[in-house]
C-alpha cells in the first residue's frame, strides 16, 4: 500500500494504523518540491502517545528544495501507531509511505 500527505508546520500523520491490523513499514520518502529547502522532524509515535523528543526518529532533517530523502528503516506497526512528520515552513515536503498489512 502507498500513502502521500503533504506535511505541514503542524504534527501531520502519515500512516495510523487502524483497529486490528499491523502494518509493516517498508520506506518512507520525503519529496520537497519547493525552490526552498525545507527542515523536517519525524516520529514513531505508539498508540495513544504523542509527537515529543522520545519518539522522534529523525530530529530537524533540512531536505535540500527540489531534493528527495528516503527513510529505509522497517518496522512493525501495530493497531493505534503513527508515523507523523512536521515542517518548519510546511507545505513544501510530500512523504510517500509504502508499507503492507499483515
Amino acid at each position: 500500500m502507498i500513502s502521500n500527505t503533504v506535511i505541514l508546520n503542524t504534527t501531520t500523520d502519515v500512516i495510523t494504523v487502524p483497529a486490528l491490523k499491523t502494518y509493516a513499514s517498508v520506506t518512507l520518502t520525503f519529496c520537497n518540491t519547493s525552490i526552498t529547502d525545507e527542515t523536517i522532524t519525524v516520529y514513531a509515535i505508539p498508540s495513544g502517545g504523542t509527537a515529543i523528543d522520545g519518539t522522534t526518529i529523525l530530529s530537524s532533517l533540512v531536505i535540500p528544495a527540489k531534493e528527495t530523502f528516503v527513510f529505509d528503516n522497517k518496522m512493525i506497526m501495530s493497531q493505534g501507531d503513527k508515523l507523523s512528520a512536521v515542517g518548519v515552513v510546511g507545505s513544501k515536503v510530500t512523504a510517500t509511505a509504502s508499507y503492507m498489512a499483515l
